[in-house]
Protein backbone atom coordinates (compact mmCIF):
# COMPACT_ATOMS: atom_id res chain seq x y z
CA UNK A 1 0.00 0.00 0.00
CA UNK A 2 1.73 3.31 -0.87
CA UNK A 3 2.13 6.29 1.38
CA UNK A 4 -0.39 9.12 1.42
CA UNK A 5 1.15 12.66 0.93
CA UNK A 6 0.60 16.49 0.40
CA UNK A 7 -1.44 17.86 -2.32
CA UNK A 8 1.37 18.90 -4.75
CA UNK A 9 1.24 22.42 -6.20
CA UNK A 10 0.13 21.81 -9.23
CA UNK A 11 -3.19 20.07 -7.85
CA UNK A 12 -3.86 22.99 -6.03
CA UNK A 13 -7.41 24.92 -7.26
CA UNK A 14 -6.46 28.52 -7.41
CA UNK A 15 -9.94 29.16 -6.55
CA UNK A 16 -10.34 27.74 -3.05
CA UNK A 17 -7.11 28.57 -2.23
CA UNK A 18 -8.60 32.76 -2.83
CA UNK A 19 -11.96 32.20 -1.42
CA UNK A 20 -9.68 30.81 1.66
CA UNK A 21 -7.91 34.01 1.44
CA UNK A 22 -10.61 36.13 1.59
CA UNK A 23 -12.53 34.12 4.43
CA UNK A 24 -9.21 34.95 6.21
CA UNK A 25 -10.02 38.78 5.88
CA UNK A 26 -13.94 38.03 6.51
CA UNK A 27 -13.41 36.24 9.29
CA UNK A 28 -10.92 39.08 11.05
CA UNK A 29 -13.95 41.93 10.74
CA UNK A 30 -15.78 39.93 13.07
CA UNK A 31 -13.19 38.58 15.69
CA UNK A 32 -11.66 41.96 15.71
CA UNK A 33 -14.50 43.15 18.45
CA UNK A 34 -14.30 39.58 20.61
CA UNK A 35 -10.31 40.86 20.83
CA UNK A 36 -11.15 45.11 21.50
CA UNK A 37 -13.84 44.90 23.54
CA UNK A 38 -16.09 42.73 26.31
CA UNK A 39 -17.69 39.47 25.19
CA UNK A 40 -21.18 40.50 26.20
CA UNK A 41 -21.15 43.54 23.55
CA UNK A 42 -20.78 40.98 21.14
CA UNK A 43 -24.65 39.72 21.54
CA UNK A 44 -25.80 43.41 22.65
CA UNK A 45 -27.69 45.51 20.32
CA UNK A 46 -25.43 48.67 19.07
CA UNK A 47 -27.25 51.37 21.04
CA UNK A 48 -25.22 54.36 21.94
CA UNK A 49 -22.84 54.31 19.30
CA UNK A 50 -21.45 56.96 17.28
CA UNK A 51 -22.96 57.23 13.36
CA UNK A 52 -19.43 55.42 11.96
CA UNK A 53 -19.87 52.71 14.94
CA UNK A 54 -23.27 52.36 13.74
CA UNK A 55 -22.43 51.66 10.03
CA UNK A 56 -19.35 49.19 10.78
CA UNK A 57 -21.93 47.26 12.99
CA UNK A 58 -24.31 46.86 10.73
CA UNK A 59 -21.76 45.91 7.82
CA UNK A 60 -20.06 43.47 9.57
CA UNK A 61 -23.60 41.81 10.58
CA UNK A 62 -25.07 41.63 7.04
CA UNK A 63 -21.74 41.14 4.90
CA UNK A 64 -19.51 39.01 7.87
CA UNK A 65 -21.03 37.82 10.60
CA UNK A 66 -22.01 33.99 10.14
CA UNK A 67 -21.14 34.28 6.38
CA UNK A 68 -17.55 33.36 6.50
CA UNK A 69 -16.36 31.13 8.85
CA UNK A 70 -19.32 29.53 6.89
CA UNK A 71 -17.31 30.27 4.07
CA UNK A 72 -14.16 28.39 5.87
CA UNK A 73 -16.55 25.31 6.69
CA UNK A 74 -17.27 25.21 3.14
CA UNK A 75 -13.53 25.09 2.27
CA UNK A 76 -12.55 22.74 5.20
CA UNK A 77 -14.91 20.33 3.30
CA UNK A 78 -13.43 20.66 0.58
CA UNK A 79 -10.33 20.03 1.24
CA UNK A 80 -11.47 17.21 3.48
CA UNK A 81 -12.66 15.28 0.04
CA UNK A 82 -10.05 16.51 -2.28
CA UNK A 83 -7.26 14.79 0.23
CA UNK A 84 -9.60 11.55 0.94
CA UNK A 85 -9.82 11.38 -3.17
CA UNK A 86 -5.97 11.65 -3.44
CA UNK A 87 -4.92 9.17 -1.16
CA UNK A 88 -7.78 6.84 -2.47
CA UNK A 89 -6.68 7.56 -6.29
CA UNK A 90 -2.88 5.90 -4.84
CA UNK A 91 -4.28 3.58 -3.29
CA UNK A 92 -3.08 4.53 0.20
CA UNK A 93 -4.60 4.19 3.60
CA UNK A 94 -6.51 8.14 4.91
CA UNK A 95 -8.18 7.65 8.06
CA UNK A 96 -5.26 7.17 10.23
CA UNK A 97 -3.77 10.29 8.31
CA UNK A 98 -6.20 12.39 8.96
CA UNK A 99 -7.08 11.37 12.60
CA UNK A 100 -3.40 12.71 13.35
CA UNK A 101 -4.46 15.83 11.35
CA UNK A 102 -7.45 16.67 13.57
CA UNK A 103 -5.26 16.01 16.36
CA UNK A 104 -2.28 17.99 15.54
CA UNK A 105 -5.19 20.87 14.89
CA UNK A 106 -7.32 20.06 17.99
CA UNK A 107 -4.28 20.45 20.49
CA UNK A 108 -3.06 23.69 18.73
CA UNK A 109 -6.63 25.05 18.66
CA UNK A 110 -6.66 24.17 22.66
CA UNK A 111 -3.26 25.69 23.05
CA UNK A 112 -4.94 28.88 20.85
CA UNK A 113 -7.39 29.57 23.05
CA UNK A 114 -6.26 29.01 26.55
CA UNK A 115 -2.78 30.98 25.86
CA UNK A 116 -3.49 33.90 23.39
CA UNK A 117 -7.31 34.51 22.50
CA UNK A 118 -10.87 32.46 23.93
CA UNK A 119 -12.52 32.68 20.58
CA UNK A 120 -10.53 30.24 18.76
CA UNK A 121 -12.01 27.95 15.58
CA UNK A 122 -9.88 25.63 15.34
CA UNK A 123 -10.49 23.35 18.40
CA UNK A 124 -14.50 23.36 17.07
CA UNK A 125 -13.23 22.37 13.62
CA UNK A 126 -11.54 19.77 14.60
CA UNK A 127 -14.27 18.39 17.35
CA UNK A 128 -17.06 18.82 14.08
CA UNK A 129 -14.36 16.94 11.45
CA UNK A 130 -14.81 14.12 13.19
CA UNK A 131 -18.48 13.64 12.28
CA UNK A 132 -17.08 14.68 8.72
CA UNK A 133 -14.63 11.62 9.06
CA UNK A 134 -17.21 8.58 10.20
CA UNK A 135 -19.67 9.78 7.21
CA UNK A 136 -16.74 10.07 5.09
CA UNK A 137 -18.26 7.37 2.65
CA UNK A 138 -21.95 8.97 2.68
CA UNK A 139 -23.08 10.04 -0.86
CA UNK A 140 -22.83 13.71 -1.78
CA UNK A 141 -26.60 14.32 -2.09
CA UNK A 142 -27.43 12.60 1.65
CA UNK A 143 -24.82 15.24 2.57
CA UNK A 144 -26.27 17.76 1.52
CA UNK A 145 -30.05 16.73 2.18
CA UNK A 146 -28.42 16.04 5.61
CA UNK A 147 -27.11 19.64 5.96
CA UNK A 148 -30.44 20.93 5.00
CA UNK A 149 -32.00 19.30 7.87
CA UNK A 150 -29.66 20.45 10.26
CA UNK A 151 -29.75 24.48 9.21
CA UNK A 152 -33.72 23.51 9.34
CA UNK A 153 -33.05 23.00 13.24
CA UNK A 154 -30.62 25.34 14.08
CA UNK A 155 -33.10 28.13 13.47
CA UNK A 156 -36.03 26.12 14.92
CA UNK A 157 -33.54 26.14 18.29
CA UNK A 158 -31.91 29.35 17.62
CA UNK A 159 -35.30 31.15 16.90
CA UNK A 160 -36.96 30.02 20.15
CA UNK A 161 -33.62 30.45 22.60
CA UNK A 162 -33.77 34.74 21.03
CA UNK A 163 -36.64 35.12 22.04
CA UNK A 164 -37.02 33.48 25.67
CA UNK A 165 -33.09 34.76 26.48
CA UNK A 166 -32.59 38.73 26.45
CA UNK A 167 -29.37 39.65 28.14
CA UNK A 168 -29.21 40.77 31.22
CA UNK A 169 -27.60 44.57 31.87
CA UNK A 170 -27.34 44.95 27.82
CA UNK A 171 -28.88 47.98 27.87
CA UNK A 172 -26.24 49.43 30.51
CA UNK A 173 -23.40 47.71 28.50
CA UNK A 174 -24.36 48.96 25.53
CA UNK A 175 -24.59 52.23 26.14
CA UNK A 176 -21.36 52.89 28.33
CA UNK A 177 -19.16 54.54 25.12
CA UNK A 178 -16.26 51.88 23.82
CA UNK A 179 -14.53 55.62 23.77
CA UNK A 180 -14.40 56.01 27.71
CA UNK A 181 -13.50 52.56 29.23
CA UNK A 182 -14.56 52.42 32.75
CA UNK A 183 -11.29 53.11 34.58
CA UNK A 184 -9.31 49.99 36.67
CA UNK A 185 -8.14 50.03 40.20
CA UNK A 186 -4.35 49.97 39.73
CA UNK A 187 -4.34 46.80 42.18
CA UNK A 188 -7.33 45.50 41.03
CA UNK A 189 -5.75 41.80 41.94
CA UNK A 190 -6.39 42.57 45.46
CA UNK A 191 -8.90 45.23 45.75
CA UNK A 192 -12.55 45.64 44.37
CA UNK A 193 -13.02 47.32 40.98
CA UNK A 194 -15.69 49.73 40.00
CA UNK A 195 -19.03 48.32 39.10
CA UNK A 196 -20.93 49.33 35.59
CA UNK A 197 -24.03 51.83 35.84
CA UNK A 198 -27.35 49.61 36.30
CA UNK A 199 -25.24 46.60 38.09
CA UNK A 200 -25.76 45.16 41.20
CA UNK A 201 -22.73 45.87 43.85
CA UNK A 202 -19.79 43.11 42.60
CA UNK A 203 -18.12 44.00 45.78
CA UNK A 204 -20.16 43.14 48.87
CA UNK A 205 -20.67 39.44 49.06
CA UNK A 206 -16.92 38.49 47.34
CA UNK A 207 -15.19 41.43 49.91
CA UNK A 208 -16.89 39.88 53.08
CA UNK A 209 -15.32 36.50 52.23
CA UNK A 210 -12.04 35.38 53.87
CA UNK A 211 -9.11 34.91 51.15
CA UNK A 212 -7.05 36.33 48.61
CA UNK A 213 -8.86 34.18 45.84
CA UNK A 214 -12.32 35.73 46.36
CA UNK A 215 -10.87 39.22 45.93
CA UNK A 216 -9.25 38.76 42.42
CA UNK A 217 -11.84 39.29 39.12
CA UNK A 218 -12.12 35.96 38.64
CA UNK A 219 -12.97 35.12 41.89
CA UNK A 220 -15.58 37.92 41.95
CA UNK A 221 -16.66 36.59 38.38
CA UNK A 222 -17.66 33.03 39.99
CA UNK A 223 -19.03 34.35 43.11
CA UNK A 224 -21.31 36.61 40.92
CA UNK A 225 -22.58 33.45 39.46
CA UNK A 226 -23.01 31.66 42.97
CA UNK A 227 -25.27 34.64 43.90
CA UNK A 228 -26.90 34.84 40.63
CA UNK A 229 -25.57 38.62 40.32
CA UNK A 230 -24.30 37.46 36.59
CA UNK A 231 -25.79 35.17 34.44
CA UNK A 232 -23.73 35.54 31.62
CA UNK A 233 -21.37 37.56 28.80
CA UNK A 234 -24.24 40.55 28.70
CA UNK A 235 -24.06 40.73 32.35
CA UNK A 236 -22.81 44.31 33.43
CA UNK A 237 -20.63 43.03 36.01
CA UNK A 238 -18.93 40.39 34.02
CA UNK A 239 -17.91 42.70 31.50
CA UNK A 240 -16.62 45.19 34.09
CA UNK A 241 -14.67 42.49 35.36
CA UNK A 242 -13.32 41.70 32.22
CA UNK A 243 -12.70 45.08 30.85
CA UNK A 244 -10.38 45.67 33.73
CA UNK A 245 -8.32 41.98 33.41
CA UNK A 246 -7.67 42.79 29.55
CA UNK A 247 -6.53 46.16 30.33
CA UNK A 248 -4.22 45.89 33.90
CA UNK A 249 -3.82 41.93 34.20
CA UNK A 250 -1.95 40.09 35.71
CA UNK A 251 -1.33 37.20 32.95
CA UNK A 252 -2.85 34.67 35.60
CA UNK A 253 -6.44 36.48 36.24
CA UNK A 254 -6.40 36.70 32.23
CA UNK A 255 -5.67 33.31 31.33
CA UNK A 256 -8.57 32.54 34.08
CA UNK A 257 -10.92 34.49 32.43
CA UNK A 258 -10.17 33.37 28.86
CA UNK A 259 -10.23 29.46 29.95
CA UNK A 260 -13.71 30.54 31.49
CA UNK A 261 -14.89 32.21 28.49
CA UNK A 262 -13.37 29.67 26.15
CA UNK A 263 -15.38 26.69 27.92
CA UNK A 264 -18.31 28.70 27.92
CA UNK A 265 -18.41 29.50 24.09
CA UNK A 266 -17.98 25.49 23.70
CA UNK A 267 -21.26 24.74 26.02
CA UNK A 268 -22.89 27.27 23.59
CA UNK A 269 -22.15 26.16 21.26
CA UNK A 270 -24.10 22.74 21.72
CA UNK A 271 -27.20 24.66 20.96
CA UNK A 272 -26.47 25.41 17.13
CA UNK A 273 -22.92 26.48 16.20
CA UNK A 274 -21.44 22.67 15.59
CA UNK A 275 -24.61 21.44 13.43
CA UNK A 276 -23.40 24.66 11.27
CA UNK A 277 -20.50 23.70 10.79
CA UNK A 278 -20.97 20.33 10.25
CA UNK A 279 -23.60 20.66 7.62
CA UNK A 280 -20.98 23.35 5.69
CA UNK A 281 -18.78 20.80 5.89
CA UNK A 282 -20.82 17.95 4.10
CA UNK A 283 -22.11 20.72 1.86
CA UNK A 284 -18.09 21.55 0.70
CA UNK A 285 -17.40 17.82 0.47
CA UNK A 286 -20.18 16.93 -1.36
CA UNK A 287 -18.82 19.94 -4.34
CA UNK A 288 -15.72 18.34 -4.02
CA UNK A 289 -16.55 15.31 -4.66
CA UNK A 290 -19.16 15.26 -7.68
CA UNK A 291 -16.07 17.91 -9.31
CA UNK A 292 -18.26 20.86 -8.84
CA UNK A 293 -14.97 23.37 -8.60
CA UNK A 294 -14.02 24.07 -12.41
CA UNK A 295 -15.02 25.70 -15.15
CA UNK A 296 -17.73 23.35 -15.90
CA UNK A 297 -19.97 24.19 -12.98
CA UNK A 298 -20.11 27.94 -13.62
CA UNK A 299 -23.47 27.62 -14.44
CA UNK A 300 -24.23 26.11 -11.00
CA UNK A 301 -22.11 28.90 -9.61
CA UNK A 302 -23.90 31.68 -10.83
CA UNK A 303 -27.18 29.79 -9.43
CA UNK A 304 -25.47 29.94 -6.00
CA UNK A 305 -24.28 33.42 -6.84
CA UNK A 306 -27.60 34.75 -7.77
CA UNK A 307 -29.29 33.01 -4.43
CA UNK A 308 -26.94 34.09 -2.45
CA UNK A 309 -27.69 38.06 -3.50
CA UNK A 310 -31.03 37.81 -4.05
CA UNK A 311 -32.14 35.15 -0.92
CA UNK A 312 -28.94 35.22 1.26
CA UNK A 313 -27.99 39.05 1.79
CA UNK A 314 -32.20 39.76 2.38
CA UNK A 315 -32.13 38.06 4.69
CA UNK A 316 -29.04 38.71 6.28
CA UNK A 317 -29.74 42.34 6.03
CA UNK A 318 -33.34 41.59 7.94
CA UNK A 319 -31.50 39.85 10.37
CA UNK A 320 -29.35 42.85 11.36
CA UNK A 321 -32.01 44.87 11.37
CA UNK A 322 -34.30 42.82 13.43
CA UNK A 323 -31.80 41.62 15.83
CA UNK A 324 -30.44 45.39 16.12
CA UNK A 325 -33.15 48.36 15.75
CA UNK A 326 -35.70 46.66 16.95
CA UNK A 327 -33.91 43.85 19.51
CA UNK A 328 -36.13 45.19 22.61
CA UNK A 329 -39.63 43.23 20.70
CA UNK A 330 -39.17 39.34 21.56
CA UNK A 331 -40.77 37.98 18.50
CA UNK A 332 -38.50 40.74 15.85
CA UNK A 333 -35.46 38.91 18.04
CA UNK A 334 -36.52 35.83 17.13
CA UNK A 335 -37.48 36.26 13.45
CA UNK A 336 -34.17 38.01 13.25
CA UNK A 337 -32.10 35.49 14.29
CA UNK A 338 -33.85 32.59 12.05
CA UNK A 339 -33.17 35.15 9.16
CA UNK A 340 -29.56 35.33 9.74
CA UNK A 341 -29.65 31.72 10.47
CA UNK A 342 -30.81 30.63 7.37
CA UNK A 343 -29.35 33.55 5.27
CA UNK A 344 -25.80 32.65 6.29
CA UNK A 345 -24.77 29.71 4.32
CA UNK A 346 -26.54 31.08 1.06
CA UNK A 347 -24.21 33.99 1.32
CA UNK A 348 -21.34 31.96 2.04
CA UNK A 349 -22.40 29.67 -1.03
CA UNK A 350 -22.76 33.35 -2.87
CA UNK A 351 -19.09 34.00 -1.65
CA UNK A 352 -17.47 31.25 -2.80
CA UNK A 353 -19.44 30.93 -5.99
CA UNK A 354 -17.92 34.28 -6.83
CA UNK A 355 -14.58 33.58 -6.21
CA UNK A 356 -14.63 30.44 -8.09
CA UNK A 357 -16.19 32.32 -11.27
CA UNK A 358 -13.71 34.98 -11.51
CA UNK A 359 -10.74 32.48 -10.46
CA UNK A 360 -11.30 30.23 -13.20
CA UNK A 361 -12.48 32.46 -15.64
CA UNK A 362 -8.83 34.64 -15.65
CA UNK A 363 -7.08 33.94 -12.32
CA UNK A 364 -8.40 36.58 -10.81
CA UNK A 365 -5.73 39.04 -11.85
CA UNK A 366 -3.14 40.39 -9.33
CA UNK A 367 -5.47 40.61 -6.43
CA UNK A 368 -6.46 36.57 -7.18
CA UNK A 369 -3.50 35.51 -6.76
CA UNK A 370 -2.30 37.32 -4.09
CA UNK A 371 -5.53 36.04 -1.84
CA UNK A 372 -4.43 32.56 -3.14
CA UNK A 373 -0.94 33.25 -1.65
CA UNK A 374 -2.73 34.39 1.54
CA UNK A 375 -4.95 31.35 1.86
CA UNK A 376 -2.46 29.28 1.32
CA UNK A 377 -0.98 30.58 4.71
CA UNK A 378 -4.25 30.48 6.52
CA UNK A 379 -3.31 28.40 9.27
CA UNK A 380 -0.23 30.66 9.47
CA UNK A 381 -2.22 34.12 8.99
CA UNK A 382 -5.13 33.39 11.23
CA UNK A 383 -2.54 32.81 14.60
CA UNK A 384 -1.02 35.84 13.70
CA UNK A 385 -4.15 37.63 13.52
CA UNK A 386 -4.58 36.52 17.13
CA UNK A 387 -0.88 37.39 18.29
CA UNK A 388 -1.52 40.74 16.46
CA UNK A 389 -4.66 41.50 18.07
CA UNK A 390 -4.20 40.44 20.96
CA UNK A 391 -0.88 42.61 21.45
CA UNK A 392 -3.01 45.72 20.45
CA UNK A 393 -5.74 45.16 22.65
CA UNK A 394 -4.55 43.90 25.79
CA UNK A 395 -2.40 44.56 28.77
CA UNK A 396 1.14 43.26 28.01
CA UNK A 397 0.77 45.15 24.61
CA UNK A 398 -0.53 48.56 23.72
CA UNK A 399 -3.38 48.11 26.24
CA UNK A 400 -5.87 49.24 24.01
CA UNK A 401 -8.78 47.19 24.91
CA UNK A 402 -12.04 48.60 25.43
CA UNK A 403 -10.95 51.92 24.04
CA UNK A 404 -11.33 51.69 19.99
CA UNK A 405 -14.75 52.30 18.16
CA UNK A 406 -16.00 49.24 15.90
CA UNK A 407 -14.96 51.77 12.50
CA UNK A 408 -11.74 52.29 13.86
CA UNK A 409 -11.44 47.79 14.14
CA UNK A 410 -12.21 47.51 10.86
CA UNK A 411 -9.48 50.09 9.63
CA UNK A 412 -7.07 48.30 12.18
CA UNK A 413 -8.04 44.92 9.99
CA UNK A 414 -7.83 46.57 6.57
CA UNK A 415 -3.95 47.52 7.93
CA UNK A 416 -3.19 44.09 9.07
CA UNK A 417 -4.57 42.37 6.33
CA UNK A 418 -3.40 43.96 3.92
CA UNK A 419 0.03 43.78 5.53
CA UNK A 420 -0.41 39.99 6.03
CA UNK A 421 -1.21 39.51 1.55
CA UNK A 422 2.32 41.22 0.98
CA UNK A 423 4.24 38.94 3.52
CA UNK A 424 1.98 35.96 2.47
CA UNK A 425 3.36 36.87 -1.37
CA UNK A 426 6.79 37.50 -0.61
CA UNK A 427 6.71 34.24 1.67
CA UNK A 428 5.04 31.85 -1.17
CA UNK A 429 7.64 33.28 -3.73
CA UNK A 430 10.80 31.31 -1.63
CA UNK A 431 8.49 28.63 0.05
CA UNK A 432 5.99 25.89 -0.40
CA UNK A 433 4.40 25.96 2.42
CA UNK A 434 3.70 28.54 5.36
CA UNK A 435 5.35 27.83 8.84
CA UNK A 436 2.59 26.58 10.60
CA UNK A 437 1.18 24.77 7.49
CA UNK A 438 4.56 22.69 6.88
CA UNK A 439 4.36 21.94 10.71
CA UNK A 440 0.98 20.36 10.14
CA UNK A 441 2.37 18.55 7.25
CA UNK A 442 4.92 16.93 8.85
CA UNK A 443 2.87 15.61 12.06
CA UNK A 444 0.52 14.45 9.59
CA UNK A 445 2.51 12.40 7.24
CA UNK A 446 5.12 11.73 9.98
CA UNK A 447 7.82 13.34 7.71
CA UNK A 448 9.30 17.11 6.67
CA UNK A 449 8.20 18.05 3.14
CA UNK A 450 10.68 20.11 1.79
CA UNK A 451 10.22 23.55 2.87
CA UNK A 452 12.43 25.44 -0.03
CA UNK A 453 11.47 25.81 -3.77
CA UNK A 454 13.94 24.71 -6.01
CA UNK A 455 14.29 26.63 -9.58
CA UNK A 456 10.66 27.60 -10.58
CA UNK A 457 9.27 25.17 -7.63
CA UNK A 458 6.44 23.77 -9.13
CA UNK A 459 5.68 20.21 -8.14
CA UNK A 460 6.12 19.32 -4.41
Amino acid sequence: MMHAAPVSETDRIDGVDAARGLALLGIFCVNIQLFAEPFGRMMAPPTGLGTADTIAHYFVHTFCTGKFYGLFSLLFGIGFALQRGGATARGASFTGIYARRLLFLGGLGALHALLVWYGDILFIYAMCAVVLLLCAKVPPRAKVIVAAALFALYAMIGAPMAMMQRPQGTQAASQASVEEPAPASPNMVNEPGPVAPGAESSQSPAVSRKGAFWSTPFGRLIDGFKTQRITDPTSAEWQDLERGVYQEGPYGQLFLFRGFTWITMLIWCIFGFYLTVVALFFIGSALAETGRLGKDAAPLHRRLLAIGLLVGLPLSAFGAYATGVRYESAAWRGLGTGAMILGAPLMSLGYLSAVLLVMNAARGGLLGRALASTGRMALTNYLTQSLIATSVFYYYGLGWFGSVGRARQLLLVAVVFTLQVVFSVLWMRAFRYGPMEWLWRMVTYLKAPAMRRRGTGAGD
